[in-house]
C-alpha cells in the first residue's frame, strides 16, 4: 500500500485492526478480476484500504452505505460520536469523501449514498471479485449476506467483519449454504471464497 495512504487510513475513525486491514489489502490484490464492493463504509478507513488495492489493479470499488449510521451509532447509543452530526442526525459522507479524496482514489472509488439492498438490485449476478459487508450487523447483515453474496464470481471473496456477532454469523452461516467455503478468520473478520 502507498505509504501516504496507509498513513491517512490509520488516522481515519473506524474499527479495523492492521492486521484485518493488511488482510483485507492482500484478499483485494489477489481476488478475480473484476471490480469490487464494499457495504458499509463509515468514514472511508476500509474504503482507503480496498480503493489501494484497486487502484494497482485498475478496477472499480463501489462503495455503498447511507452515511447515516448504524443502530449502535444513533444519539444515545455506544459508537455516537457528536462530531459526525449533521442537522440532528450522524451523517458521516463528508468526512468520507474528505477521507478518499485525501487518498487520491478520486477516480477508483465510487461511492453509492443508499440503504445496501435496493442498491445491490442494480448488480449483476457474479460481477465481484470481492465483496466486503461491515455495515448493520442486526438482522438486516442476513439479507446484505445474502443479496451481495451472490454477486461474488466463483472464486472470488465475500468477506464479513464483526464475524462473532449473532447475526454476522447467521449470515456467514446462510453463505456456507450457497456456494461458499470458509478461508480464514482474522481477529474480527471471517474471510469466505466462493466455491459454486
Amino acid at each position: 500500500m502507498r505509504p501516504d495512504r496507509k498513513h491517512l487510513a490509520n488516522s481515519v475513525l473506524g474499527w479495523l485492526y492492521d492486521d484485518e486491514a493488511a488482510a483485507l489489502h492482500a484478499y483485494a490484490l489477489k481476488a478475480p478480476a473484476g471490480d469490487m464492493a464494499e457495504v458499509g463504509a463509515y468514514c472511508g478507513k476500509s474504503t482507503i484500504w480496498l480503493g489501494d488495492a484497486a487502484a494497482q489493479r485498475g478496477v472499480k470499488l463501489w462503495s455503498v452505505d447511507w452515511h447515516h449510521g448504524s443502530p449502535e451509532m444513533q444519539p444515545g447509543k455506544e459508537n455516537f460520536d457528536e462530531e459526525l452530526v449533521v442537522d440532528g442526525e450522524p451523517d458521516t459522507l463528508h468526512q468520507w469523501r474528505r477521507n478518499v479524496d485525501h487518498a487520491g482514489l478520486g477516480d477508483t472509488v465510487i461511492g453509492v449514498v443508499g440503504k445496501s439492498i435496493p442498491v445491490a438490485a442494480g448488480f449483476s449476478r457474479g460481477q465481484f471479485g470481492l465483496v466486503f459487508i461491515d455495515a448493520n450487523h442486526g438482522p438486516p447483515v442476513i439479507d446484505d449476506g445474502r443479496e451481495w453474496g451472490q454477486l461474488v464470481k466463483a472464486d472470488g471473496f465475500l468477506i464479513f467483519h464483526d464475524s462473532t456477532i449473532e447475526y454476522v454469523q447467521e449470515a456467514i452461516e446462510n453463505a456456507f449454504d450457497n456456494g461458499f467455503d470458509f478461508v480464514e478468520p482474522i481477529h474480527d473478520m471471517a474471510v469466505l471464497v466462493r466455491c459454486l
